[in-house]
């Protein structure tokens, strides 16, 4: 997937990121802020990462 989407890359080295960053990179991908925040809520809904979500505060 990094290949495709090299933005996100940051997400994967070994620090901890906050939930502005999150939504930065997504924001990188889908093309806005708002999208992104909105996705990361509809992923999280939908049952995936929540202890990752948990961390970021959403």
């Amino acid at each position: 997937m990094l290949e495709r989407f090299p933005v996100l890359f940051p997400a994967v080295v070994n620090s901890a990121i906050d939930l502005a960053e999150a939504i930065r990179l997504v924001a990188e991908v889908v093309g806005n802020q708002a999208l992104a925040f909105e996705l990361l809520k509809a992923h999280k809904a939908g049952g995936f990462g929540g202890d990752g979500y948990e961390a970021l505060g959403l």
